[in-house]
């Protein structure tokens, strides 16, 4: 008789908790199918919103330079990385305007930027110190952090690195950069042959010397 109502006890406790509990499942099904069709929307949102940005940005870029410094400000992208994409054409713009120290302003406030991502923000940076009116030893000094493994901009680094040290005429430094930079599995066809000519060059005693 105890074991029967004990079983009775039990049974009213798991139908009382379903009673209780069932609004919770079923919002638990509600928000499961409701979060898929809101992903599906965002995803199409996300997809409607860069083709926008993408009509405009094609559109700025068939203009003039100046032009497209004006059309360039008249768009305002919803998302992070489409605004950090348009400051770095309007740093591009700035350049061919011959604008350096604005590019180079907005290029601190880029690489300064938490919320863009670290690709943007490196990118930014790297341009600013090739842009920069530093000696060539301070754009040495601040560009080897680049060549590090695990860096996005390694290979151009690594070119830019070779360069400055041939103009600080440290030809054996530039050799040993050069020959890093042609060991390098994703280095593109034609970095490599940049670098090839340059190492050409630097070992050809008679180039070495008339650039002495």
């Amino acid at each position: 008789f105890i074991e029967k109502v004990a079983e009775e006890v039990r049974r009213d406790r798991r139908f009382g908790l379903v009673r209780k509990y069932a609004w919770a499942a079923i919002l638990l099904v509600i928000l499961r199918v409701g979060g898929a069709a809101f992903n599906e929307y965002r995803k199409i949102t996300d997809q409607r919103n860069a083709a926008i940005l993408g009509d405009k940005l094609y559109e700025a870029l068939q203009a003039d330079s100046a032009t497209r410094l004006t059309l360039l400000d008249e768009i305002k992208p919803k998302k992070i990385d489409g605004i950090a994409l348009v400051d770095l054409i309007k740093v591009n713009t700035l350049i061919e305007l011959g604008s350096i120290d604005e590019a180079i302003k907005l290029l601190k406030d880029i690489s300064s930027n938490i919320e863009y991502d670290s690709m943007y923000r490196e990118l930014a940076d790297f341009t600013s110190i090739l842009l920069s009116d530093s000696s060539l030893q301070q754009k040495y000094e601040d560009l080897k952090s680049y060549t590090q493994p695990g860096s996005t901009l390694r290979l151009i680094a690594m070119e830019e690195v070779a360069l400055i040290q041939i103009q600080l005429k440290d030809f054996s430094e530039a050799i040993k950069t050069l020959d890093a930079l042609i060991q390098e599995p994703e280095i593109n066809r034609a970095q490599a042959t940049r670098a090839s000519d340059l190492l050409w060059t630097l070992r050809d005693p008679v180039s070495t010397n008339s650039s002495e």
